[in-house]
């Protein structure tokens, strides 16, 4: 009896979110959005608000969500924010699907998600987009295969290039629940433009939030990053920080959909 019981407690510890929640409807999570932010969250843009320091976030303290999700970016004292709350409508989405969606790694360079032009040639905002072993061994490795359930916690690290940033790294930590899905991205080294560092290690940070509604799969993303004022004046760091939520957003919801 005890050993069956045992058994019983390590299954559920090592995998809660077996059975999800029941899912609310997004006006219960979300009560104080008007009819126009509304009807944008539902668009395939989804409702976008971008804050410069002194920065809040406009939507997460109205919201009957845990307001610790957003500690991973304002913790870090951004002089950015950007956030994105969009409702995917397809209640057959769950969170085995977004798990494998957000493992294809390789996937952010497909140039469907956000073009750029280079040498004539549409590509990716990401030019290159590959995991790697770990952040002091920076050798890329393949995407694993689709994942029969979802972890309760899991870490991995990833290489972007890009074509005026060249390669940076970050880390992820995936954690999950029976209600939500957390996807954490950081940056593990200095974003540099030439030989010059305008974005240190650790000052950027891109949390997304998964749940499921009676709509259908609910995805709220806060980015944020620590810049020198500086640098505003040299660069457009709040379409750079837009450009970057935004096809990351795009990877996520389409692959949801596809």
């Amino acid at each position: 009896m005890y050993k069956v019981l045992i058994v019983i407690v390590m299954a559920a510890a090592a995998f809660p979110c077996a059975g999800q929640a029941t899912p609310r409807r997004f006006d219960v999570i979300f009560p104080r959005l008007s009819a126009e932010q509304r009807d944008e969250v539902f668009s395939s843009q989804g409702l976008v608000n971008f804050t410069r320091r002194p920065v809040s976030l406009q939507y997460l303290p109205t919201s009957q969500l845990d307001k610790s999700i957003g500690e991973p970016v304002q913790q870090k004292n951004p002089s950015i924010i950007v956030e994105v709350l969009t409702v995917i409508p397809d209640t057959t989405i769950d969170f085995l699907k977004v798990y494998n969606t957000v493992s294809n790694i390789r996937n952010l360079s497909d140039p469907n998600y956000y073009a750029i032009t280079v040498n004539s040639v549409k590509r990716g905002l990401f030019l290159e987009a590959s995991r790697i072993q770990n952040a002091s061994r920076k050798v890329d490795i393949p995407d694993p295969p689709r994942a029969p359930k979802v972890p309760v916690q899991e870490t991995l690290y990833i290489r972007l290039k890009e074509k005026n940033f060249g390669n940076n790294f970050f880390r992820i930590d995936i954690s999950a629940t029976s209600r939500q899905f957390l996807y954490t991205i950081t940056n593990v080294s200095a974003m540099s433009f030439l030989v010059l560092p305008i974005i240190w290690s650790g000052n950027i940070s891109i949390q997304l939030y998964f749940e499921r509604v009676t709509e259908g799969m609910m995805v709220y993303s806060i980015a944020g990053a620590e810049i020198a004022e500086f640098f505003f004046s040299m660069f457009d760091v709040p379409t750079m920080l837009k450009n970057r939520t935004r096809s990351i957003m795009r990877w996520v919801t389409r692959g949801l959909v596809n």
